[in-house]
């Protein structure tokens, strides 16, 4: 990038480079910018900035200078035709209220135009969607009800066969059911 900067003037290369601060580019290339620029505009900068800007500008404006410039102000330093001039002081143009009117009211109608409904429409879009709910809950309820009623029918004929007196085929031969398991214990032989 220095060697571009120091061969600008020969090929007629303009750049504009602004920086927040100096202190964002590298000592080599600051070198380079500082050396090869032909104008320098400085609007009010920080202590460590005006220090290395300082030289471009002196003897008439300082570091104190540039550091409390106002807002808008500027100091300039001008290369007009390979000759370099004084640095000057200078004010920035204020920034000018819009030359067209504003299109505000015409966004919003065809905004409202393009995306929305009248009060009425939005008002029975709501009640056919909560009448759309209401019934997928009633149809809910009345599923879910219909699988209650068919386990309690189940479940009713289970307690049927007890509370009739029929007994399992073990209750009737009147022998226990042997236990199941490894800790039987063995019946004393006679």
């Amino acid at each position: 990038f220095e060697n571009i900067l120091s061969e600008a003037r020969k090929y007629a290369l303009n750049l504009t480079i602004a920086h927040q601060y100096i202190g964002q580019l590298i000592p080599q290339v600051q070198h380079a910018v500082l050396g090869n620029t032909g104008s320098l505009i400085c609007f009010r900068v920080g202590g460590e900035d005006a220090v290395k800007l300082k030289p471009e500008f002196e003897p008439l404006f300082g570091v104190k200078d540039m550091i409390n410039l106002a807002v808008g102000e500027i100091y300039i330093k001008m290369t007009i035709d390979g000759e370099s001039y004084d640095p000057f002081s200078a004010e920035t143009l204020r920034v000018l209220p819009p030359t067209h009117v504003s299109y505000r009211k015409e966004i919003m109608e065809a905004s409202r135009r393009k995306f929305s409904i009248s009060k009425d429409d939005a008002a029975k879009l709501i009640a056919e969607e909560e009448a759309t709910i209401i019934r997928s809950a009633e149809e809910k309820a009345i599923i879910e009800g219909k699988a209650k009623r068919k386990e309690k029918e189940k479940n009713g004929k289970k307690d049927e066969n007890v509370d009739s007196g029929l007994e399992s085929p073990d209750e009737k031969s009147g022998s226990r059911p042997k236990s199941v398991g490894t800790s039987q214990e063995a019946e004393p032989m006679i």
